[in-house]
């Protein structure tokens, strides 16, 4: 007897420190559906030591909405409650508390590792086709420990499914993704740049993007000239008419994120440039000379003037031709008008000389007459003067 009395001290004794060292590392009991507490670990003080971002999402056990706590991500969600409303992307028979469809962007295909943490009663991640990439079930206990797998992504925008459900009481999920990048696509920022500075009417516009993805992204391009679009990076664009034209370019990253900037361009009229031509440029009166304006930029329709230096008038058009009924040095002008009323001037010289028999024609001129007879005394003087000389020779004879 003494000896069992022994026995059963010691049993009472051991049992007592194992109740001791229990309570010592905090381990507490309870059942499903009571409201105390539940099996608790120390897993936050491990979580440090984990690469990634965790997202934990709550049941607040008020009622048929349950409420999801993202941390810093919120993601759509689609609430339900003993699957009346449908869970993300499957249906099961547990007792659904909150199913969330989490986008993703995947900038390189290959493997992504992700976790589930502190499940209490349990949780599953689908990918986009439905299938169960991974599932932690721990009844009505808390597991402390990670459950997590690599999963195989495809460049592109996608979608995970994440659910979480209870038995009893409150619920709760730790979502790990240790590339947390593949949750968030930021909107490129347009900008762009132009030249010249200065915009005319009809001359090439040179024009450059300037705009960046913080996510490195690649980008598709997109110009409205107002006229016109374009596609290209950096393309280049004339604009016809004088005034203000908008340009917006706009730019859309590989998952559909853009954003647009604009700027107002004020299209000038091109300076005028006027070049007279003759031909030919010099020779006797009468002299008929064809003459040629030619420009350079300004705004069509244009209009061109003539005048001819001689005080006979003008003539209208780009091509004329004049006589110069004498000689002299005279300069003739072109003077053009474009239709944004900029003028330009343009002149040649023409030299008209004037011969012996110049000016002789069906009804006379008094210089052609003058040098005629000038002519005519000059020869009569000339035989006169031989007729004398005949003369005397013969009244004085031959000498002996």
């Amino acid at each position: 007897m003494r000896g069992g009395s022994s026995r059963y001290v010691v049993a009472v004794m051991v049992m007592g420190a194992v109740l001791l060292s229990m309570s010592a590392v905090g381990f507490k009991l309870s059942l499903p559906g009571r409201g105390t507490p539940r099996l608790v670990s120390d897993a936050a003080g491990v979580e440090s030591n984990w690469q990634g971002t965790w997202y934990t999402l709550v049941d607040t056990g008020s009622g048929p909405s349950c409420t999801g706590v993202l941390g810093t991500e919120q993601w759509p969600a689609t609430f339900a409650k003993d699957w009346v409303t449908g869970p993300v992307f499957a249906t099961y028979s547990d007792n659904l508390c909150f199913g969330a469809t989490i986008p993703v962007y995947v900038r390189q295909s290959g493997a992504y590792h992700f976790d589930l943490k502190n499940v209490d009663d349990g949780a599953r991640l689908f990918d986009g086709n439905g299938n169960v990439l991974i599932e932690a079930s721990c009844g009505s206990f808390n597991c402390p420990v990670q459950s997590g797998k690599d999963v195989n992504l495809v460049q592109g925008k996608g979608e995970l499914g994440l659910q979480f459900w209870q038995y009893g009481g409150r619920a709760s999920v730790s979502f790990l993704a240790q590339d947390t990048s593949i949750f968030r696509n930021g909107a490129p920022t347009s900008t762009f740049t132009y030249s010249p500075s200065t915009v005319l009417a009809g001359e090439t516009v040179s024009f450059s993007s300037t705009s960046v993805d913080t996510d490195g992204d690649s980008m598709n391009y997109l110009w409205d000239f107002g006229t016109s679009f374009d596609s290209r990076p950096n393309p280049t664009h004339a604009f016809s008419t004088l005034g203000m034209h908008r340009v917006t370019l706009t730019v859309t990253d590989e998952f559909g994120a853009s954003s647009s900037a604009s700027q107002d361009l004020v299209v000038g009229a091109r300076p005028l440039v006027a070049h007279a031509a003759a031909s030919p440029a010099s020779g006797q009166a009468p002299l008929e000379v064809s003459f040629t304006c030619s420009v350079d930029q300004g705004t069509p329709p244009m209009s061109v003037e003539w005048s001819f230096g001689d005080g006979t008038g003008t003539q209208s058009g780009a091509a004329v031709s004049h006589t110069y009924a004498s000689g002299g040095s005279f300069t003739a002008t072109c003077s053009v008008t474009d239709s944004a009323g900029h003028t330009a001037t343009s002149s040649v010289p023409v030299s008209v000389s004037t011969g012996v028999l110049s000016g002789i024609g069906p009804l006379g001129f008094a210089g052609g007459v003058l040098t005629l007879l000038s002519v005519m005394v000059v020869a009569a003087v000339v035989a006169i003067a031989l007729v004398v000389s005949r003369r005397r020779r013969r009244q004085n004879g031959p000498r002996r």
